[in-house]
């Protein structure tokens, strides 16, 4: 039997006639990195809000180590999101903020930390982790995509989450600093144990850091297994999705998700 952090059962969620989650259900292993795939507009998003509390489902079940967050009141919803660290799309820096004031933000806002000591050698300990050193005192607007996304994900990092939630990682970065994100990526899991969940377009990097991977198409998970299984499954609409991911990705066109 596999140790789910995570737990989504019959999920469902619309907004006034459109049925976007029509009865989503997926465990998330512990310890694990699972990758969901699906074609623009398809739910990933709202599935991500779903569970971190944001929005509340039509009905189904997501259980968060055997807790389910559907019924959870607000202090137990910020309690369950102090365990959940988030990696948004654009990295979602604060441009006034340096590095290390972005990286120090939720230990001193979320954890309440008053020790300028503790605080630094966390902040330093994390950026070491997303292999940005020298950072500190660099504002955004001084660093590349990719630095961005190092920072995002060092913040993420800072309160030791159980879990990290991944909004398309790569969007927007080209193929090397995509390949150097899906290291990141690899390396957190690796040496930090770190669930991590992630919605992507980039079906290369999903095939190269998952250990599973499901296909969400119209409000369900159509498709879900290991890579090998994926790439040997004959359903017909994941087959046509990945091929299609394919040839824009080797045909040099972004897919926005």
């Amino acid at each position: 039997m596999t140790d789910r952090i995570i737990d989504i059962r019959d999920l469902h969620k619309s907004f006034y006639e459109q049925q976007v989650l029509r009865g989503v259900t997926i465990g998330i292993e512990r310890g694990r990195i699972t990758v969901i795939i699906g074609k623009s507009g398809i739910g990933k998003s709202v599935l991500f809000k779903n569970l971190m509390g944001l929005q509340k489902p039509d009905r189904g079940e997501i259980l968060y180590d055997g807790r389910d967050v559907v019924q959870m009141n607000e202090r137990e919803l910020l309690a369950m999101r102090r365990d959940i660290g988030y990696l948004f799309q654009e990295a979602a820096l604060f441009d006034s903020l340096t590095v290390e004031e972005n990286v120090a933000f939720p230990l001193e806002e979320m954890l309440r930390w008053d020790d300028r000591r503790a605080v630094k050698e966390r902040v330093n300990e994390m950026l070491e982790l997303v292999d940005l050193p020298e950072a500190h005192h660099k504002y955004p607007a001084e660093l590349s995509g990719g630095m961005r996304k190092r920072v995002g994900l060092a913040r993420a990092l800072a309160t030791g989450p159980k879990i990290v939630l991944f909004d398309e990682p790569t969007t927007g970065l080209d193929p090397v600093l995509s390949q150097s994100i899906d290291e990141l990526i690899l390396k957190v899991n690796r040496t930090l144990g770190v669930t991590c969940l992630i919605i992507s377009h980039d079906i290369q990097a999903a095939f190269h850091i998952a250990d599973t991977i499901a296909f969400l198409h119209d409000g369900v998970i159509e498709a879900s297994g290991t890579p090998r299984e994926m790439r040997e499954a004959r359903h017909p609409v994941l087959r046509l999705f990945m091929e299609n991911a394919m040839d824009c990705h080797d045909n040099g066109t972004a897919v926005r998700s």
